[in-house]
Order: structure tokens, then C-alpha cells, then sequence
């Protein structure tokens, strides 16, 4: 949140199963996203993924959505291979998502409490 500040309770390291491309199947299908230096704020509204990724990542991200059905990739640094993309977003706020895998791994979640028509940044 621009301007206020939230409390942060940890910071670690986050492997997060991902889709590495949407028309892709079998085993290279799937890939691991690495996040460090992740900081734990219970009070926010979602996940953010920063410019540090940039650090271990080429992340490329296009304007709008093409025939491959995504709005972006995120590849390895060294070798360029698919890590992550992000899927296309809806509504009239372009936000981005990473893709992860199926089913998702963790705890049941409830539905997005984002409204797609709804600008929440400047």
C-alpha cells in the first residue's frame, strides 16, 4: 500500500508449483517458482511479486494477450526455459497473475476477493 505501512511477521523463502506455458502438457508442463526474501504480511489484500525477481529471473511481460493465451513469461536466466506465466487478466484493471499448477497445493482458499472492474492501485 502506497503511503502506509503493513507489518511484516516473517521473511523466507517461497516455492511456488507453476504452469510454465498454457498450451503445454506432460512433465514440462510444470516448473518452480523461487521466491526469497519473501515478506509474510498477514494484512495484505494479495500477493505481489517485486522487482527482485528480476535477480533470478528474465521476466517479460507484453501489453496484451496474444495467440499463445498468456500476458507474459517468466524463464530461467541462465538457459531462458519457461519458469512461469502470467495469465491474462480480467476485467478493465490489468493485473497479472502467475499461473500455478493443478491442484493448487496448500490450503482452501476462498474466491478472489478482488472485483475485476475495480482499480486498487494508481
Amino acid at each position: 500500500m502506497m503511503g502506509n505501512m503493513m507489518e511484516v511477521v516473517g521473511i523466507g523463502t517461497v516455492e511456488l508449483p507453476t504452469k510454465t506455458l498454457p498450451n503445454l502438457t506432460g512433465p514440462d508442463s510444470h516448473g518452480t517458482l523461487r521466491l526469497k526474501m519473501v515478506l509474510h504480511c498477514p494484512s495484505a489484500r494479495c500477493n505481489i511479486v517485486g522487482v527482485p525477481i528480476t535477480g533470478d529471473y528474465g521476466v517479460i511481460v507484453s501489453g496484451y494477450v496474444g495467440a499463445s493465451g498468456h500476458a507474459g513469461t517468466v524463464t530461467g536466466l541462465s538457459d531462458r526455459r519457461p519458469v512461469a506465466y502470467f495469465m491474462p487478466s480480467v476485467g478493465s484493471f490489468p493485473l497479472l497473475e502467475v499461473q500455478l499448477s493443478e491442484p493448487p497445493v496448500g490450503p482452501v482458499v476462498g474466491p478472489s476477493p478482488f472485483n475485476p472492474s475495480q482499480a486498487y492501485i494508481n
